[in-house]
């Protein structure tokens, strides 16, 4: 899974990584859970976890809501804007980079392979469509 640098979390709309976000939920609750099972026991604190990255915030468009970590183990749900430069790498080397402007993919995209070259380009000024 690409890691983002730079850029906010859950992406809702049909961008490239639109489904990385949920899958960095569902990681936190499984890291939660196995936490609950092999430390305390799964107490009620495993409810109240699960009711927390549950929670829907009501994000204004274009922002959206996002998990972050926060204290020493804490997480966060917080709504933001995808704003300014765009890069995502995944086993050491950059994968995608690009620009977002006010939430929306904007200007050339390019998707690299493990060397360095690029295997795909997007320009979202024009009419969404490949190069």
């Amino acid at each position: 899974m690409p890691q983002e640098v730079g850029s906010a979390g859950l992406q809702e709309t049909g961008s490239p990584l639109a489904h990385g976000g949920q899958i960095r939920v569902n990681l936190l609750k499984a890291q939660s859970l196995t936490i609950c099972l092999l430390v305390l026991g799964c107490s009620n604190e495993q409810n109240t976890a699960d009711k927390f990255f549950d929670e829907k915030l009501a994000c204004p468009s274009p922002a959206l809501g996002e998990f972050e970590g926060w204290g020493k183990s804490g997480t966060i749900h917080i709504c933001k804007i995808r704003h300014g430069p765009f890069v995502a790498w995944e086993n050491g080397y950059v994968h995608l980079r690009g620009q977002y402007e006010n939430g929306k993919e904007v200007g050339e995209w390019l998707w690299y392979d493990a060397s360095g070259t690029v295997v795909k380009k997007v320009d979202y000024s024009k009419s969404q469509t490949e190069k």
